[in-house]
């Protein structure tokens, strides 16, 4: 449901293994809201590409775990900066 003010809104759904997008949108903020399905359908085929090409020979970590390896450091350097105060 677009609400008052709103020009946009964006469903996004998951079941069995299946994503499925929804768009809503006032005519008048975006009289072409199919422009954004195939903005969108570009995009993705570029993500496929980086993450699933089978040339690719570094693979792309998993943002939990970047993430997991960025608060680690970030901790440390705390620790140290905390020790000399």
């Amino acid at each position: 449901m677009v609400l008052h003010g709103q020009s946009l809104s964006l469903t996004f759904t998951s079941y069995a293994g299946q994503v499925v997008m929804g768009i809503l949108c006032c005519e008048k903020a975006l009289p072409d809201p199919d422009r954004i399905f195939d903005y969108m359908e570009d995009e993705l085929q570029a993500l496929k590409k980086i993450y699933f090409d089978p040339a690719r020979k570094k693979k792309v970590e998993p943002i939990r775990k970047a993430k997991k390896k960025v608060l680690k450091r970030t901790k440390k350097k705390l620790k140290k900066v905390a020790s000399r105060v």
